[in-house]
């Protein structure tokens, strides 16, 4: 996935920039991401969690 469509994904489920360095289950938001896992699952990872990416 290119990092274009990564950002279009993140804005549309309301991840920030400053959320990527977070660390869900041992591995960083934006390697999440990179590796192809959706934003939205991300997301639903961060929340089960009580993490929150929107900030």
């Amino acid at each position: 996935m290119d990092g274009a469509a990564i950002a279009r994904d993140c804005r549309t489920a309301g991840i920030a920039l400053s959320a990527m360095n977070v660390l869900l289950d041992g591995m960083r938001v934006k390697h999440r991401l990179r590796g192809g896992e959706p934003a939205f699952a991300v997301l639903a990872r961060a929340a089960s969690s009580g993490r929150c990416l929107s900030e």
